[in-house]
């Protein structure tokens, strides 16, 4: 990790007997892109309230590069908010609305000008000054949000889901400027979003949030690969699980046995006792499918997973086609394949074999 701009250790927050940030400790790095992710509820936009000294922490403390700003009023702290709902007056015009941050700092007039219209110049709003917020799109409100707090050149920039009342095409436009934006600047960020792939598309590091607590930290490409709980799995993306005991353990390897069927095979740091209830998932685009009658030529195949199926239904998602395949009375799997030709291979009913690399297949905690 590089410098830490901002860290949080061991903060608490309740409402009355809710515990909505319960023992939470980050350390963000200068210059990242980093994302707090989880479902409604989850405590995310209280912690990121916390750090803009907007709410009082009921344990813990807030440190801005190496300095403890627990007792430093949210208009004195070297961070700044963009919120959901934007905030603008909509009394003032775009370049009054920038402005005005400055203003409080009573700046002098040809300074406060020289930034507003550097900060208009940099979120591409030239021309608008004059307009009030009524008068602009939701994606041109939103630019002038961001201006607004990067004017100051705050040492953070929080962003309390500054997207979600955006249409797809449009949130998609701004998430691509959002991250070339904070890549020009290197300014901190920290993102709030409850959008699984706004955050995995955008962000450096990921925090994923449930009831209150941190429940993992990590590169997107950890995050989605390498989830460590069953939520987490199931919260970013799909995911197919497969749950028991063990039939088989070993230094690297473990065997899990699926309605007396199949043997799912994956591979372990950590040594298990044969006893313990285990959850293995893969995700449902590292699953391939062949006709039941074609042989497999599988170098390898004891580090090959593979089972025999029924298409039982056959989605089109655009750019993909997903599979639900019943491999056995119980379970059912589900299988992501690229569409190339508008039209999915297989039909309802068709017999199939699938198959995945054990590599692929990851064990999870409860």
């Amino acid at each position: 990790m590089g410098q830490i701009d901002l860290e949080v250790r061991n903060l608490k927050k309740y409402f009355g007997s809710v515990c909505a940030v319960n023992d939470v400790s980050l350390q963000i790095c200068n210059g990242e892109f980093f994302s707090i992710l989880g479902p409604s509820g989850c405590g995310k936009t209280t912690l990121l309230r916390i750090i803009a000294g907007l709410l009082p922490p009921d344990k813990g403390s807030v440190y801005l590069r190496g300095r403890c700003i627990d007792s430093v009023p949210a208009y004195r702290r070297d961070i700044n908010t963009v919120f959901q709902n934007y905030a603008l007056f909509p009394h003032m015009t775009v370049f009054d609305n920038i402005a005005f941050g400055l203003s409080v700092k009573k700046l002098q007039k040809k300074e406060i000008r020289e930034k507003v219209l550097s900060a208009i110049d940099l979120v591409e709003l030239e021309g608008l000054e004059n307009r009030k917020p009524k008068q602009l799109s939701g994606g041109q409100q939103q630019r002038v949000a961001l201006a607004r707090a990067l004017v100051n050149q705050p040492s953070v920039l929080l962003l309390d889901e500054p997207l979600g009342a955006l249409d797809v095409k449009l949130r998609q436009l701004m998430q691509d400027e959002l991250k070339k934006l904070q890549k020009k600047l290197r300014t901190t960020f920290i993102y709030v979003t409850h959008d699984q792939e706004e955050a995995i598309s955008m962000s450096d590091r990921i925090a994923i949030m449930k009831d209150g607590r941190i429940e993992q930290v990590g590169t997107p490409i950890e995050i989605y690969s390498r989830p460590k709980t069953k939520f987490i799995a199931g919260f970013i993306g799909d995911a197919n699980f497969f749950e028991g005991k063990p039939a088989f353990v070993n230094d690297s390897t473990i065997c899990l046995r699926i309605d007396n069927q199949y043997a799912i095979k994956a591979f372990s740091r950590n040594q298990l006792d044969i006893s313990t209830k285990v959850i293995i998932m893969v995700r449902p685009e590292k699953i391939r499918i062949l006709p039941s009658f074609q042989t497999l030529d599988l170098k390898d195949n004891n580090e090959i997973n593979i089972v025999n199926g029924q298409i039982e239904d056959v989605l089109y998602l655009g750019n993909m086609i997903e599979y639900i395949v019943r491999i056995s009375s119980k379970t059912r799997v589900i299988v992501f394949e690229q569409n190339y030709s508008d039209q999915s291979i297989y039909k309802k009913g068709a017999r199939i074999v699938a198959f995945w690399k054990a590599k692929d297949s990851v064990l999870l905690s409860e």
